[in-house]
């Protein structure tokens, strides 16, 4: 990652417009000409690029969106849940740990959430759907199977 963001462009713009074509959104970004990187001007259209985006307030601050700030409220109480003793009992009750700790829950978690890492929670949609049904079982001390936190798709 750290090869991207030695050979990124950098610039802020504003977008101006957004529309719906056969092979995808098309965003269109308004650039002041000071800001426009040079190889910006001479890359080939059709060039492909690696996009990073961030929402600025008036003041230049980074917005961050409900969706991330969401994510990392999950992911936060993910950890927590895992270090509670009354949840570690719970996933070993309903047999998805051998013992109750907090590593055998954090293994537990990862698995039913099909995740490598937990942090996985903040870009994985999938995961963090799995996981607020996971935790709302626990709330109400459901008795459940792997199944259950498929909702209605059963590749999730």
């Amino acid at each position: 990652m750290a090869e991207i963001r030695e050979a990124a462009y950098g610039f802020e713009a504003v977008k101006s417009a957004l529309r719906q074509t056969k092979d995808g959104i098309s965003i269109t970004l308004v650039i002041h000409p000071s800001d426009v990187p040079r190889d910006l001007l001479n890359d080939s259209i059709g060039q492909r690029y690696m996009v990073g985006m961030g929402k600025l307030s008036e003041e230049g601050e980074i917005i961050e969106g409900d969706d991330a700030r969401e994510a990392k409220r999950l992911l936060t109480s993910c950890g927590v849940l895992c270090r509670d003793s009354d949840f570690q009992r719970w996933i070993e009750a309903n047999g998805f740990a051998m013992e109750a700790s907090e590593e055998a829950a954090a293994a537990a978690v990862r698995g039913l959430l099909k995740v490598k890492s937990r942090a996985e929670i903040k870009t994985n949609d999938d995961a963090r759907k799995r996981f607020a049904k996971l935790r709302e079982l626990f709330i109400s001390r459901s008795t459940f199977e792997e199944t259950d936190l498929w909702m209605s798709n059963p590749n999730c």
